[in-house]
């Protein structure tokens, strides 16, 4: 209805004003939020909006995908405004009480009768009542209607005399009312439309083929059912005795019969096979040997055997063994009846009726870990998986008995039928890396027993080889999520936290933490698949993996400035400068921050922590000069006087890192 004039009622939730008095405003219709706005310049100020009252709001519906709730009623003027509470209307429940008044209601149509149109019953949230208005329109089920008349009864039912039946709005039916048979026999809820499941005890036929019909619900309580023939509802629509239906219709009042209250089918629709009780998949699971009612959507049928196919609920899911099963889809919803077993060790249902009810989306696939495949959790279920490829055993007819290791380092089985399409050689080699999708099957005849099944190749996605990248185009993809392999030479890694390390390459150098690195020495090669990512302002590379490839002669330092190192060149790279000191700020546990003026009067950081062997007696005194070498690090925490960032630091790796530079002896002549 998008772009028409409509008409809404409901219970003012929030009233937001905006800039120019602008409103937007939330309603609640039952448990449903629905959104008006309003534009000032109708008219419309915020002071006609009371926050709990009841309002019918006219407009038209427009959209603005900004919002929380895009669709929304825009009123044109403030008579499209009515407060409901405003206007002296009373709750039905209320109403049904002042015999003898004139009152004002609103409700939903449950049934107009076809053959007398001047009675027709109704009700809201707090009770029903029926009418007899001889000036009625024509009336459909969910109707919303204004109603204003005197309140009196007729053979002991309670009714409204109309004096003007208004239709508010259309709108959809409403549900019934569940009730009991005692509470039927009690008077509640007259008036309202309502629904039971009952066991047949008598149906009593009467003149012109109308019905008297005695039904007992599960307490074994008796009650009535009046059944005119003008509904279409006949004797033969009864079962026989002891049958058990589903019941539905308004419930009246005649105090000429015995009892007076009644339930009035409204057609032969009424009567209806009882709604299957339905059992969630986890509960059936571990019901063996009994007979349950399950729904839920298919995960899997295999093409060469219609016979077996998976499903799943919102609880679990199960296989199933079925001789008469449709050809079905993926995402078709079914109804099963059937029995509890298991084949192999793997729990079954074995329907004896199958119906396929609809269709609809293929569940997302739960997201497992191989310890938990391993333990048979989500048995059934359609599963997913990141995993790495351990071996592939190819068996007879191509099939294949996989092996995977997932990233907590637990092995578990997959199996793959190569009627599903996966081959052998679709599998990447020892070591590669894959995301898989199946459903989780069982087989007691393996072990382990549980494993993954895949449905089709789409099921088996191999991750690229990692591209090889050098340091320097690594350094370019900070937060990337894509892995990559880079190979570098280590410079340095903290003997006090052997999970930080530096490495670097003929383009440029990185730091890493990496919780599983082993130790290693200053020179050794290393090739590394990662990701690239920033620690305080410091580009790092987060490794998946790391080996050692061989060992070497370590990295010469490149000789900087203080400009270069203030620019964050060389960062991650091992370096060297010579300067002159500035200052030396002792920190806590004796680290020091040092400044130093490079030759061309640049002042740079040196970050020094004590667990090098680097004290504060290791630098010389002020305006003396000395050779650092370190690995170029970052920190951007640090910011200066001026509030611009000091990040860029060399941090030297040992005591020989710090090396003052001797003075000139005095008198001495010619060239040192």
């Amino acid at each position: 209805h998008q772009g028409e004039l409509v008409k809404v009622a409901g219970t003012v939730s929030t009233v937001d004003t905006l800039s120019f008095d602008n409103q937007a405003v939330i309603i609640l219709e039952g448990i449903d939020s629905l959104a008006v706005y309003v534009d000032s310049r109708n008219g419309v100020l915020p002071g006609i909006w009371v926050a709990g009252d009841p309002y019918f709001v006219t407009g038209v519906l427009g959209t603005d995908d900004r919002q929380d709730l895009p669709y929304r009623v825009e009123p044109r003027d403030s008579a499209d405004i009515e407060n409901v509470a405003s206007a002296n209307i009373i709750d039905i429940g209320d109403a049904r009480t002042m015999d003898g008044e004139t009152v004002t209601v609103i409700g939903q149509i449950t049934w107009q009768v076809p053959w007398q149109p001047e009675v027709y019953f109704f009700e809201d949230g707090t009770g029903g009542i029926s009418t007899f208005h001889s000036g009625a329109p024509t009336l459909s089920e969910g109707d919303a209607v204004k109603v204003t008349g005197s309140i009196g009864a007729f053979r002991g039912e309670v009714q409204i005399s109309p004096t003007e039946t208004e239709v508010l709005a259309v709108g959809a039916p409403l549900e019934p009312t569940e009730v009991t048979a005692a509470e039927i026999n009690a008077g509640q809820y007259q008036g309202q439309l309502v629904r039971l499941v009952a066991e047949l005890v008598e149906v009593d036929t009467l003149s012109f083929d109308n019905q008297a019909v005695t039904l007992k619900d599960g307490s074994g309580t008796e009650f009535s059912v009046y059944g005119d023939s003008r509904t279409g509802v006949l004797p033969g629509n009864w079962p026989e005795v002891g049958g058990v239906i589903q019941v539905t219709g308004v419930l009246g009042t005649d105090d000429s019969n015995t009892p007076a209250a009644r339930l009035e089918v409204r057609r032969p629709s009424d009567i209806a096979e009882p709604p299957l009780e339905i059992t969630p998949l986890a509960v059936a699971r571990g019901l063996a040997g009994e007979t349950v009612n399950v729904e839920g959507v298919i995960t899997w049928q295999p093409s060469w055997d219609d016979r077996i196919f998976f499903f799943q609920d919102e609880t679990g899911g199960i296989s199933s063994f079925y001789s008469d099963a449709p050809d079905m889809t993926e995402g078709d919803q079914v109804r099963i009846t059937g029995s509890i077993g298991d084949f192999s060790g793997e729990v079954q249902v074995s329907p004896t009726s199958l119906e396929v009810t609809g269709s609809g989306p293929v569940p997302d696939p739960v997201s497992v870990t191989g310890a938990q495949i391993n333990a048979g959790e989500h048995q059934g279920e359609l599963a997913t998986i990141e995993a790495v490829l351990i071996s592939v055993d190819t068996l007879s007819f191509d099939n294949q008995a996989v092996t995977l290791e997932d990233g907590d380092g637990t092995l578990f089985s997959v199996y793959s039928d190569s009627r599903t399409g996966i081959l052998p050689g679709m599998w990447p080699d020892s070591g590669g890396a894959v995301t898989l999708v199946g459903v989780l099957g069982f087989n007691d005849s393996n072990d382990p027993a549980a494993r993954l099944e895949p449905r089709m190749p789409a099921d088996l996605v191999v991750a690229p080889e990692p591209e090889l990248k050098t340091i320097a185009e690594a350094r370019a993809l900070v937060d990337d999520p894509t892995e990559i392999e880079i190979q570098g030479i280590i410079t340095w890694q903290n003997s006090w936290d052997d999970r930080v390390f530096f490495l670097q390459d003929a383009t440029g150098g990185l730091s890493s933490f990496y919780f599983d690195a082993p130790t290693m020495a200053e020179g050794d090669r290393v090739t590394i698949l990662g990701t690239i990512s920033q620690f305080r302002g410091e580009v790092q590379v987060a490794p998946s993996s790391l080996e050692v490839t061989s060992s070497g002669a370590p990295v010469t330092p490149v000789s900087v400035t203080g400009a270069q190192i203030n620019a964050g060149d060389h960062q991650g790279e091992l370096v060297t400068i010579r300067g002159a000191v500035v200052s030396v700020d002792v920190l806590s546990f004796d680290n020091q921050m040092v400044t130093l003026r490079d030759g061309d009067g640049t002042e740079f950081k040196i970050f020094s922590d004590s667990r090098t062997g680097v004290l504060a007696a290791a630098w010389p005194a002020i305006d003396e000069e000395v050779d650092v070498t370190g690995v170029l690090g970052n920190d951007d925490r640090l910011v200066g006087d001026g509030g611009t960032t000091e990040g860029p630091r060399i941090e030297p790796r040992r005591r020989e890192d710090v090396a003052p530079v001797a003075a000139p002896v005095a008198g001495g002549g010619g060239d040192r």
